[in-house]
């Protein structure tokens, strides 16, 4: 039988803000080339950062169902499905959540709709990745794997 974690061990935020800021300088180059990777080929989908954002917000939620139903996804099925269904787009709800004013969040998700991006039928709500570009994130797991190693490399120096 698996040991329960104890409260103690979980990850103190106070803890890894200190540890980054105590190695910024070791750190920041592997960070700063995941973002700028991560954003040139956010943008390249739709020449347009917020439809990406607003795009990524909604496969979210599709990610927040698993978690909340204890549904376990894996790389491979995620990917192998071209269509994703949404329960509902809140506007407002997404304008806060990603600080974009409504109207803009309304008129990129009617771009999206004509894209054939978005598709609804009836209340049902479907993402078709199959009308875009779809990028797997070979370069950012990539990234975010070797800046990971280089937190575990520093860490382990300061045990």
């Amino acid at each position: 039988m698996e040991k329960i974690p104890s409260i103690s061990s979980e990850i103190n935020k106070l803890e890894v803000n200190k540890f980054i800021f105590n190695n910024f300088n070791s750190i920041s180059p592997y960070f700063y080339k995941l973002i700028s990777e991560w954003m040139s080929d956010a943008y390249k989908i739709f020449k347009d950062l917020d439809k990406f954002l607003i795009l990524i917000y909604l496969i979210n939620t599709d990610f927040e169902f698993f978690r909340r139903n204890n549904l376990n996804i894996t790389y491979e099925s995620f990917y192998k499905d071209k269509t994703l269904e949404i329960n509902k787009i809140n506007l407002v709800q997404i304008s806060k959540d990603l600080n974009i004013p409504k109207e803009s969040v309304r008129r990129k998700i009617s771009e999206l709709e004509k894209k054939g991006v978005i598709k609804k039928k009836g209340k049902k709500i479907f993402l078709d990745r199959s009308a875009y570009e779809s990028q797997e994130p070979i370069n950012t797991l990539k990234n975010v794997s070797v800046l990971l190693s280089k937190f575990s490399e520093i860490s382990k120096k300061k045990i």
